[in-house]
């Protein structure tokens, strides 16, 4: 979840007493953004997990994100309430295991992503927030998530998979 948000920490603790509190689990994220063409930015994440049983382990990812101003939302594709928008797909490179590619609307949907990254964007969600909305029946909301999958977020999974083959080419 540190990947999409602007959060560097988030750690969870058990109150023992007044004075005393024991550790559950962290997540600590340092992130080296750099811009890379096209309103696009490649941030490098190391994201440090610590759990109270386990020890800790680190783990390294590569983000491709960019907003859109809405503007530059073709007429046709604005929805209400239409914001300036943000995409962004990332992709692990190291200390990972079983990774499972997910949605986010910022946070982790339940929607897993057929392509081997998470993919984020400023989607509209169904009224559980847990849902992108793609209904069969033609509405604004579906239009919108259709045009960000069709239009926003093939050129940041192209620079991403770009970005990727240049580190492990120069390496």
């Amino acid at each position: 979840a540190l990947l999409f948000i602007q959060v560097d920490s988030i750690e969870a603790r058990v109150r023992q007493s007044s004075t005393t509190s024991l550790h559950l689990w962290s997540f600590h994220a340092k992130r080296s953004p750099v811009p890379c063409g096209e309103g696009l930015v490649k941030t490098h994440i190391t994201i440090n997990h610590r759990f109270s049983t386990e020890g800790s382990k680190t783990s390294e990812w590569l983000t491709i994100t960019s907003s859109i101003h809405p503007g530059s939302i073709p007429s046709e594709r604005q929805s209400r309430g239409s914001r300036i928008l943000k995409l962004g797909v990332a992709a692990p490179l190291e200390g990972v295991h079983h990774f499972k590619a997910m949605f986010f609307a910022m946070l982790p949907l339940s929607i897993g992503a057929s392509l081997p990254v998470h993919i984020n964007a400023s989607f509209r969600l169904s009224s559980d927030r847990r849902t992108i909305r793609l209904d069969w029946n033609d509405n604004d909301e579906s239009r919108f998530n259709s045009w960000l999958l069709k239009e926003g977020i093939p050129p940041l999974y192209f620079q991403l998979l770009e970005q990727i083959a240049t580190r492990y080419r120069d390496n």
